[in-house]
């Protein structure tokens, strides 16, 4: 999977209950959030903003909300569960 304009890879989570996104510039219509969460190995992260992001997927555009940003993450995170 590419993001939009570039060659970002993505991690598809079936574990997962939220979108995750370590860019803060691929993020669009975003507002600022206070929120911690937990992530996979307990370690609990910062969230500042959240907001839409667009993934390119071969031909189709897939639109993701409520994408929550996280800079630590290496990748962009797809929730599947």
């Amino acid at each position: 999977m590419k993001q939009e304009g570039g060659e970002e890879h993505c991690l598809v989570d079936s574990g997962s209950t939220m979108h995750v996104t370590n860019k803060v510039e691929d993020m669009k219509n975003w507002a600022s959030i206070y929120e911690r969460i937990i992530i996979k190995n307990g370690e609990e992260v910062e969230v500042n903003l959240m907001g839409t992001i667009h993934l390119q997927i071969g031909d189709a555009v897939l639109t993701l909300h409520k994408v929550l940003y996280v800079s630590s993450f290496s990748k962009h995170m797809i929730s599947a569960g």
